[in-house]
């Protein structure tokens, strides 16, 4: 920059920056170094320099996050802060020991307690200041992470080597159609595709409006985009320029469908009709290698298949055109009930018949022949809140827009396509790999003891006239059933957003408390009704507190994570806070519970994260609640069906209670 300056003209100036820091250089800094005289250039050009320094560092992506031909809109999403929202606060190490001892408090005998406060009292004085500086430190750097846990979060993804169904992989059932015209399968697939394709065409368009306040970077990461497998750390791949089709599973065969062609797209009609076209086409299975089942197993493994087969050009290009798509739409046969919830959360959860129906490296919208419908999430990349916005808009896409809510785009209709089938060159050579992949999953995925809740008798109209938050409540109800079952109260992991803050995402509500302890006891032990109504009561307070803790960035587990995996990578002795059992064991989440209630959705599930556990994915609508329940056969102290009773039980008698 000096020596442009030394021998040239502003105007020259001007060009040289255009030239090589467009896209970093706001145009109206332009416009002021083109009226400077070049002593005054000379003068600012050291700041100039570091601006733009600052904005390449800023700019930059996470490295798990590989761009492909992505708008800039997009981009601006993903690496700025377009709606200048503020950095997740990285508490203070006395506020989090502080919260962490109270979480531990009813998990432990008084004797055990005192040694956790001695060893977090040795840690806030000893290991955690220099560890707690060097979180700050690295926090205050331009650039990704744009917060103190995201790295961390990212690799911690990434790196999982278990398969994704079970692991990674939720499910969200879709509300079935009022009108029972409009459930049949192809119809209602077209409808969605379409909407679909007209939410990405939002984005990349620059006109999503904000979020309520919260942070968006997450939503053009839905599209267009894949989790491609690599040795020991996976990454994602957006190919936002070139998603303009859908990829169709049915009967085990692949199919591109194109919706998208220079900003116009294919009317529901046709699109319809097409994949009429594909289900006559898939009527006989597919009868050669099911590569797909490989996005199934073990990650390593599906990485070194993969890398083998790109190097066949077809094959690559195959994958491409894959991994490139909007979505996946799997065109399931209808269910042998369809009526049978169980039945319809097992086939988006832990699907066995249409296993091969799947391609896991993506987000999937499933529909069965019955119209059924729900969406299974790769969920390296986004959480539930992300999840529950596109549904909403996309099944709202033909009605008026709600206030300050730019609607779908209405796109002028693309002519159709033949749908292009898309089958891999020489897979019979992995013909081994994809058996064996086979046999792991159904071995997992039968183990997977599923059970649903469909409670019909009230739901947070009622909870509300208690003077208790239905979240609290139904919380309450998963610890009281846990307790009569087992005896003892439960580590709980409850996932809470941290959305308002940039590159936010979850943060754990710690919601078995001293409070909640002492309701489920005496609720237990049947006390009286007017004392288990305060108790339930201060328990739910308590828990509202924890919840807007969680949310304002005052948890407890994503700064511990942060301290422990820095002390980790510094090659630190590890603090003897972080070894101990009582420690390790307030982490076991006995429940890993998410409360995905938000319109349209009729399921949400998951799979449990310990083998002794439970996975409770819920929705507490007005009138009624559901709740999936996960756990594991092989473990002989765990049953879902009981808990799914236990569950009920509960809830029906703190109803009694109150009244």
């Amino acid at each position: 920059l000096s020596s442009v300056v030394v021998s040239c003209s502003a105007q020259s100036v001007v060009c040289f920056l255009r030239k090589t820091h467009e896209e970093i250089i706001p145009s109206n800094l332009f416009v002021e170094i083109g009226k400077m005289s070049l002593l005054k250039i000379a003068l600012v050009g050291g700041a100039v320099y570091a601006f733009i320094r600052s904005r390449k560092k800023a700019r930059m992506p996470s490295p798990h996050v590989k761009l492909v031909e992505v708008p800039p809109a997009l981009r601006s999403m993903m690496e700025e802060n377009p709606d200048d929202l503020p950095r997740l606060p990285i508490p203070t190490l006395e506020d989090t020991l502080t919260r962490y001892l109270a979480s531990v408090k009813p998990h432990v005998s008084t004797e055990e307690y005192a040694l956790q406060e001695k060893m977090a009292e040795d840690f806030k004085t000893g290991a955690g200041v220099e560890l707690q500086q060097q979180l700050i430190d690295k926090d205050s750097q331009v650039g990704y992470p744009y917060s103190f846990i995201e790295q961390h979060w990212d690799e911690m993804y990434n790196s999982l080597r278990c398969p994704a169904p079970v692991n990674i992989s939720p499910c969200f059932g879709i509300a079935d159609e009022k009108d029972f015209a409009r459930q049949a399968q192809v119809p209602r697939a077209a409808r969605f595709v379409h909407g679909f394709a007209r939410w990405a065409s939002k984005i990349t368009e620059g006109n999503l409006e904000s979020d309520k306040g919260m942070c968006s970077y997450a939503y053009p990461k839905h599209f267009g985009s894949a989790k491609i497998p690599k040795k020991d750390m996976d990454h994602l791949v957006m190919y936002s320029s070139e998603a303009r089709h859908v990829i169709v599973l049915c009967n085990g065969h692949i199919f591109s469908l194109q919706l998208l062609e220079e900003g116009k797209l294919v009317s529901v009609t046709n699109i319809e009709a097409k994949l009429n076209e594909i289900v006559q086409q898939a009527q006989t299975p597919f009868s050669g290698v099911h590569i797909q089942m490989m996005t199934a197993t073990e990650r390593n493994a599906w990485a070194s298949v993969r890398d083998s087969l790109e190097q066949d050009a077809h094959n690559l290009q195959v994958l491409r055109q894959i991994d490139s798509g909007l979505i996946v739409l799997c065109l399931d046969p209808k269910p042998r009930d369809p009526s049978d919830l169980t039945e319809r959360t097992a086939n988006m959860l832990v699907p066995t018949l249409n296993k091969a129906n799947r391609w896991w490296d993506k987000q999937m919208v499933i529909v069965d022949g019955a119209g059924g419908m729900g969406i299974t999430f790769e969920h390296s990349y986004g959480d539930g809140t992300n999840w529950g916005r596109f549904i909403r808009e996309i099944m709202e896409a033909d009605t008026p827009a709600a206030e300050g809510v730019v609607p779908l785009p209405v796109m002028e209709e693309a002519q159709p396509k033949t749908p292009q089938a898309l089958t891999f060159a020489g897979a019979e050579a992995f013909k081994a790999q994809v058996s064996a992949a086979d046999v792991e999953y159904s071995k997992a995925v039968g183990d997977v003891d599923l059970a649903v809740v469909d409670f019909k008798d009230f739901g947070k109209n009622e909870i509300k006239k208690w003077n208790c938050s239905p979240d609290a409540v139904a919380q309450l109800s998963f610890q009281a059933a846990y307790f009569h079952l087992n005896k003892r109260m439960p580590p709980v992991y409850e996932a809470g957003a941290t959305r308002k803050f940039l590159h936010g995402r979850t943060e754990t509500i710690r919601s078995c408390t001293e409070a909640s302890a002492t309701f489920v006891k005496a609720f237990e032990e049947g006390q009286p009704k007017e004392k288990l109504v305060g108790l339930m009561q201060a328990a739910a307070k308590v828990h509202g507190s924890m919840a807007k803790a969680a949310a304002g960035g005052c948890g407890i587990d994503r700064h511990l994570t942060a301290l422990e995996k820095n002390c980790v990578k510094a090659g630190l002795p590890t603090p003897e806070l972080f070894t101990n059992p009582a420690f390790q064991e307030s982490r076991n989440w006995a429940l890993s519970t998410s409360n995905g209630s938000q319109p349209y959705i009729s399921l949400f599930g998951f799979g449990a994260v310990i083998p002794e556990g439970y996975g409770i994915g819920y929705l507490i609508n007005g009138n009624d609640i559901s709740v999936v329940i996960t756990s594991y056969k092989s473990c002989s102290s765990t049953s879902s069906q009981k808990m799914a009773e236990a569950i009920t039980t509960s809830l029906r008698s703190m109803k009694k209670s109150v009244e």
